[in-house]
């Protein structure tokens, strides 16, 4: 089964929301110039939340620690995540991947099972981290995780032209928990869950010597 038209509408969407200037609410800003925002999404039952953030590492190291795909070092301090595995390999840079959430918020979300294409385009100075979900008749049910939707999942990294010690990252999620979840309570939940969750990465990175000095 050919997957290019899925692919290339995934990374169209993600150029647009990552670029977009228009209509997002401000959801969180912290001291760190991490800036959180939301807008409603026009394809799902959901809220598309995007996240900027300019960091002082490499964009190898900030891709190898924020991302969510296969190998990377997420897991090793993300505690919403259970699992990262790949499911099929298409193409050097493009494949099928399942990822596995714990219970988000003291369980309030239950555990969670997504299966999305990914798509991985990098140089040494840029990456973009497409993906989005897939019906997958080959990833069977399980009891344990409710069958969740990733309308998009966009992750771009470039280095700054004028301060090529820091790089500029960009985040677009946007997630139909599905299950008995009011979304309101989703709403209301995640854009602490996202705050929470870059503060742990930067506390990760500052833990592990990746920021530069």
């Amino acid at each position: 089964m050919s997957y290019e038209q899925d692919f290339t509408k995934l990374k169209e969407r993600a150029i647009t929301l990552t670029d977009d200037k228009n209509e997002w609410s401000v959801s969180s800003k912290s001291k760190n110039d991490v800036l959180i925002e939301s807008r409603p999404s026009d394809l799902y039952s959901a809220t598309i939340y995007r996240v900027t953030a300019k960091v002082k590492a490499s964009v190898q190291v900030v891709k190898e620690t924020i991302a969510v795909f296969p190998g990377s070092k997420r897991l090793e301090w993300d505690s919403n995540l259970k699992e990262i595995s790949e499911m099929k390999r298409i193409t050097e840079k493009q494949w099928i991947q399942v990822s596995r959430s714990n219970g988000i918020d003291k369980g309030l979300i239950s555990p969670r099972a997504f299966v999305d294409l990914t798509e991985l385009e990098q140089t040494e100075d840029y990456c973009l981290l497409t993906g989005g979900s897939i019906e997958y008749p080959e990833m069977k049910s399980n009891d344990k995780y409710v069958r969740g939707w990733n309308g998009i999942v966009a992750l771009r990294i470039e280095k700054d032209s004028e301060e090529p010690e820091f790089v500029h990252l960009v985040y677009v999620s946007e997630i139909d928990f599905k299950g008995k979840i009011p979304r309101s309570l989703v709403d209301a939940t995640m854009a602490s869950v996202l705050a929470g969750t870059v503060t742990n990465w930067f506390k990760y990175m500052e833990q592990c010597g990746y920021l530069k000095s």
